[in-house]
């Protein structure tokens, strides 16, 4: 048996030792110099490209078989510059001897030094390797026997045999020039290292590189490193491990440089099915961690995926500082300190949905579903719920600490602002030019609901925000709220199909509380109680003053059990009192001269009272009216109020455009008495007084104007002195008509007398 081995390894090393001489006398007596031109000549052949092999090609010899290759040139194809299209300096290719023996094939270490490839697109989309594809694409079409269904195993794979000790790309430059979008990026220097590559065993892999663009601007600097396994036969490739490292500098990144690594523990991809899943994939740049799953399909087709996305708690505003961008001023310095996002998000090359949508920032909480369509031309839809939020932390602070959060009307008139009434109005009225061009191409449909919301100091609730955009024309409806004890409806149109941009809104406040709104919007609740307000109005224009120019329409408004400040009915009332009472001592003049006398007097007295202080505010059972407003200008001639002790009227226009006012409102006090008998302001008999608004609106001042009723009741004295005294006169005419009748009679009657008496003599 000892004999038996020994003549079998007599045997192995006789045939090795032949295997030897043979490799020996091929790499002694075989210069593959002398085969350049053949080479080249046959490359030619099948490319119609140039191969130049202006370098040495070397043997090497145990205890590998070797091929150490110098500088090799391929030429670009035609109409491309430069004339080269792929270099290397230097390439080795080594085999171990052993292995042939079994008839296995393991190749050694594979180096390319130097390489360098130009991959370019010209103005026509042709790039410099179509040529280099197309033979090969024809000849890879299997006959139609041999169509193999997808997902179905093929038989054992001709390389199962094959096995390389690793691969090593150093300093190569790579160049893609894109002359179609302008694109131009070169990655110089890239190197990259295979470790050991056989099918079926984890192979690791390792790169770095630095990549340059012109356009876009662009300089950085990346680490790549996995293993990945390749089972041929099933058409599967698994990655794992996977850490990729980049540093971007750019200026069209925040802050001009970017810093991200991405890190996966497994990457799945089933060729045949055409499928590829992720899980656990986690992106850090800077304060943000992005961690996903995700699975695809159709990839090489119509790919389509699916993803688990959750964007871990960061700072907002930390962020922004360090991408250096520069916040607005905000009123509270706390805002945007805390965010968040967890969806699931799907589509494909067209399209893109999102559900189980929550996003947090601050104290507010976002929920949902949003998908877009169409992304060359975007159609968005939508139904989010927010919790709450507090629009103004993030707004501008106040110039002056004392005065509100939100500016006042008159702040905002003298801003060129137009003033807000109702929340959707706010909205708009905050925009100091409506972007047409931005609104035109916008597809919209969604609806946005939240719990509670304060803007402008506003409080409300329960608000439903309706979003309807397509081909220019923009529509809010139905818009709701509930605030301040009542109710908000509303109906926005917005259309910018033209040049000029026409705005309609059709809004209605039923039941809400005004002083309380008008006290959280301008810090004075100068009238109270509970109001209903409707507005029917259209403008044209892109800013606030040609809106207000344009601003026509009406509205219909009563404010039930209200409270008016600034004006003291009851003080103005004992200003009417005095007033009637001077009148009475005029009633009491000796004669018609004094009581003129008298009664100039009182009018100078009364003539330029200015409003009292009001010390209480006036109650007022119900006021209402109706506006008109053409061209900007705003009519009311209807005003009707009732007061427990008199009746009011008034009339006068308000001009939004130059913000004057020229109002006047007419008022009659009388007794509780005749008020509770019902009486309206005609039916009462009394003169009465005004009070004038007028000028400029953020400088509006109540002006009482007793002028009229001092004339009217004034003449009703004198009248009543005048018929005092005429009725004086007359009873004194009449007292001495009676005497003098009375002396006739008893004239009259002792010459009767006289005359009896003769005639009986």
């Amino acid at each position: 048996m000892r004999a038996f081995f020994k003549i079998v390894l007599i045997i192995l090393l006789a045939i090795v030792l032949l295997v030897l001489a043979s490799i020996a006398v091929v790499t002694l007596v075989i210069d593959p110099n002398d085969y350049k031109d053949q080479i080249s000549e046959t490359v030619e052949a099948r490319t119609g490209r140039q191969l130049s092999i202006p370098g040495e090609i070397n043997w090497s010899f145990f205890p590998w078989l070797g091929v150490e290759l110098g500088e090799v040139r391929l030429g670009n194809a035609p109409g491309f510059e430069p004339e080269t299209f792929a270099a290397v300096q230097q390439v080795e290719v080594q085999v171990r001897l052993w292995p042939l023996l079994f008839a296995e094939l393991e190749v050694g270490q594979i180096i390319l030094d130097g390489l360098d490839v130009t991959l370019q697109l010209n103005a026509a989309g042709v790039s410099n390797w179509d040529d280099l594809l197309q033979p090969a694409t024809v000849q890879a079409q299997p006959a139609p026997e041999q169509k193999q269904e997808p997902g179905q195993a093929s038989g054992p794979s001709p390389l199962a045999a094959l096995a390389v000790a690793g691969l090593e790309i150093r300093q190569a430059r790579i160049v893609w020039d894109d002359r179609r979008s302008g694109q131009y990026f070169v990655a110089d220097p890239l190197n990259l290292s295979l470790g050991r590559v056989a099918l079926a065993t984890p192979i690791p892999l390792q790169a770095n590189f630095r990549v340059q663009s012109r356009t876009p601007q662009m300089d950085g600097r990346g680490k790549l490193s996995l293993q990945f396994t390749a089972h041929l036969e099933r058409q599967q490739l698994l990655l794992e491990d996977l850490q990729f490292h980049t540093d971007l500098n750019s200026p069209l990144l925040p802050g001009g440089q970017l810093e991200a690594r991405l890190v996966g523990p497994r990457v799945d991809l089933d060729l045949a099915r055409q499928t590829a899943t992720a899980e656990a994939l986690s992106l850090r740049t800077s304060d943000l961690r992005l961690q996903a799953d995700i699975e695809a399909n159709q990839i090489f087709q119509a790919p389509r995926y699916q993803a688990s996305v959750a964007l871990a708690p960061f700072s907002p505003q930390r962020l922004l500082q360090q991408w250096q961008i520069d916040l607005p001023p905000m009123a509270d310095d706390e805002a945007l300190r805390t965010a968040q996002l967890n969806a699931r998000i799907s589509g494909d090359s067209q399209q893109a949905s999102f559900s189980e949508l929550f996003v947090q920032f601050d104290e507010s909480e976002l929920s949902g579903e949003l998908a877009v369509s169409n992304f060359t031309r975007p159609a968005i839809t939508y139904a989010l719920q927010l919790d709450q939020i507090d629009v103004d932390r993030y707004l501008p602070p106040a110039t002056d600490p004392d005065t509100p959060a939100t500016q006042t009307q008159e702040t905002a008139a003298s801003q060129d602002k137009p003033v807000p009434a109702t929340p959707a109005g706010a909205a708009a009225a905050t925009t100091t030019l409506i972007p047409a061009e931005t609104l035109r191409p916008l597809d919209i449909d969604g609806t946005l609901r939240i719990d509670r919301l304060k803007a402008m100091n506003l409080h409300s609730r329960e608000i439903r925000i309706t979003t309807r955009a397509r081909d220019g024309r923009l529509r809010l409806h139905p818009l709701g709220a509930q605030l301040y004890e009542g109710n908000y409806s509303g109906d926005i149109r917005l259309d910018v199909t033209g040049d000029t941009p026409k705005l309609n809104l059709d809004e209605k406040l039923s039941g809400v509380q005004i002083g309380p709104l008008l006290q959280d919007l301008w810090g004075d609740d100068k009238l109270r109680g509970r109001t209903d307000l409707s507005l029917a109005l259209s403008a044209t224009g892109n800013d606030p003053q040609a809106i207000r120019q344009t601003l026509s329409g009406n509205s219909r408004f009563a404010v039930h059990e209200a409270e008016v400040r600034d004006i003291d009915m009851a003080q103005l009332q004992n200003v009417v009192n005095e007033i009637d009472n001077d009148l009475k001592a005029i009633i009491n003049a000796d004669n018609l001269l004094a009581a003129k006398t008298r009664l100039d007097q009182v009018q100078q007295k009364f003539d330029n009272i200015k409003n009292p202080q009001a010390d209480n505010a006036s109650y007022f059972s119900e006021i209402t009216g109706t506006v008109n407003i053409k061209n900007g200008l705003a009519r009311n001639d209807d005003l009707q109020a009732r007061l427990p002790f008199g009746r009011i009227r008034g009339a006068g226009t308000f001009d939004l455009v130059q913000l004057y006012s020229d109002y006047t409102a007419f008022i009659k006090l009388t007794s509780k008495g005749e008020v509770e008998q019902g009486k309206t302001y005609a039916q009462m008999d009394r003169t009465p007084f005004k009070i004038h608004f007028k000028g400029p609106i953020d400088s509006l001042t109540p002006q009482p104007d007793f002028s009229d009723y001092l004339r009217s009741e004034g003449q009703k004295a004198l009248d009543d002195i005048e018929d005092k005294a005429k009725a004086e006169l007359k009873k004194k005419a009449d007292e001495k008509v009676e005497e003098e009748k009375d002396q006739l009679k008893q004239k009259l009657e002792e010459k009767a007398g006289d005359m009896l008496k003769n005639l009986f003599k």
